[in-house]
């Protein structure tokens, strides 16, 4: 109760004194917010909006800025909306429409308060902190406290791996999703620092976090980041990639065979995780068929209720395991489709705004939200990214941070509200 007071005192002086700082200071708390205090990072984030819409609305210089991200943006909302009034339970679809409509509020404040170059930096440096502070406790953790859940690891097919790290995010693919989403910046913000004591900073900075997603022995988020890595390589460094590959395949031999050894298992159908999932997600193709146009409703409280009428007998589950039949199941053909092009929408144009940066820092760190994003989106193929509210608010915050530097701005037209006043 106390922390939580603290919270909303601290996030409401700090909107009021700097909103900029108030960013920050969400960006690093992000992490430790429970779940009961998730209206508290709700009514701030609320607050946030009304200010920049006030401010936008009454000053005369106010300027709204426009990206290519604005009918994506709309597009998903209407989705949201339709399907959360049109859900087989609204009071649930309700929770999760808030939840996800918080994360994309994120989004729009990067967006409209993001100016300077020390705007991005602080921001990113903020939430690497806290990154930081988070993977500590996560290594504290496998060192220490040796935590593990038998419902996260299957020991006949991996006998020797003992613990799975999940700091203070309870779970150890929700904490790989959460560390995915900004170790991409983390490093492409160590390569943009020229002077090298904030090189080596940042790089043992990143190898913790590193370290600690590694730890959480996540074979979705371990597959991520290698298509992360391999974003940065190819569109950065391709020629280099030549000698890193190998070297990153003999690192992995040598001092982390256990990560290896899971990764291997990704496909193994005798590894009850995988078993599972694919018996589930066959469960799930059968909801789909039967709910194909405008899905059962949105979020994961509509799923779980539905789901008890498709499942095997011995299995039970929250969500798809997969971001993309979670969607499809969710909101049906037409916002899967609109889903897609929110996706491909980011890409192409986090793409073809790195090609066309006219400075190195634009290119750098559009190139780590591109990279973050492509890294989660695959991901997204064996566990649902937007189950945590913590992960939907840095996914988005990411994506805002990467269509901020592609913005333009235009001004409103206020005597258009005057006239309707």
């Amino acid at each position: 109760m106390i922390l939580s007071l603290i919270m909303v005192i601290l996030g409401i002086l700090l909107l009021i004194y700097n909103e900029k700082h108030c960013l920050y200071f969400l960006a690093f708390i992000l992490p430790f917010v429970r779940a009961s205090q998730a209206p508290i990072l709700a009514l701030i984030i609320i607050l946030f909006i009304l200010k920049i819409g006030f401010r936008i609305l009454y000053r005369k210089e106010a300027m709204y800025k426009r990206t290519f991200f604005d009918v994506p943006a709309v597009a998903l909302l209407c989705v949201w909306v339709v399907t959360t009034f049109t859900s087989v339970t609204i009071k649930g679809s309700i929770t999760d429409f808030i939840i996800s409509v918080m994360g994309l509020l994120f989004c729009i404040i990067c967006i409209q308060i993001l100016e300077e170059k020390k705007d991005y930096i602080n921001l990113v440096t903020w939430a690497i902190i806290s990154n930081v502070i988070v993977s500590s406790y996560g290594l504290y953790q496998f060192f220490i406290e040796k935590p593990i859940d038998k419902m996260w690891v299957d020991t006949t097919v991996n006998p020797d791996l003992q613990v799975r790290v999940y700091s203070v995010l309870g779970n150890p693919n929700i904490l790989s999703q959460y560390l995915l989403l900004i170790l991409p910046l983390g490093i492409m913000l160590m390569l943009y620092k020229k002077k090298i004591w904030h090189k080596l900073i940042l790089g043992v900075f990143n190898g913790i976090i590193l370290v600690c997603l590694l730890l959480t022995y996540s074979r979705a988020s371990l597959l991520g980041l290698i298509v992360s890595f391999l974003t940065i390589g190819v569109l950065n460094y391709a020629q280099a990639l030549i000698i890193l590959i190998p070297l990153a395949i003999i690192s992995l031999v040598l001092f982390a065979p256990r990560v290896l050894e899971r990764l291997l298992t990704s496909f193994n159908t005798k590894d009850t995780s995988i078993s599972s999932r694919v018996t589930l997600w066959q469960d799930v193709i059968q909801m789909i068929r039967n709910f194909y146009l405008t899905g059962i409703g949105f979020g994961v409280t509509a799923f779980s209720g539905m789901y008890l009428l498709y499942r095997h007998q011995y299995l039970s589950a929250l969500h798809a395991h997969n971001l993309y039949l979670e969607i499809l199941v969710e909101t049906g053909i037409i916002g899967f489709l609109v889903f897609i092009y929110f996706a491909f929408s980011v890409v192409v144009n986090f793409i073809k705004n790195y090609q066309g940066a006219g400075n190195k820092f634009n290119k750098y760190i559009i190139l780590g939200c591109l990279s973050a994003f492509l890294g989660i989106l695959v991901n997204g193929f064996a566990e649902y990214t937007w189950s945590d509210f913590r992960v939907v608010s840095m996914f988005w915050l990411v994506v805002g941070i990467g269509v901020s530097l592609t913005k333009k701005r235009e001004k409103l037209q206020n005597n258009q509200c005057g006239n309707e006043e």
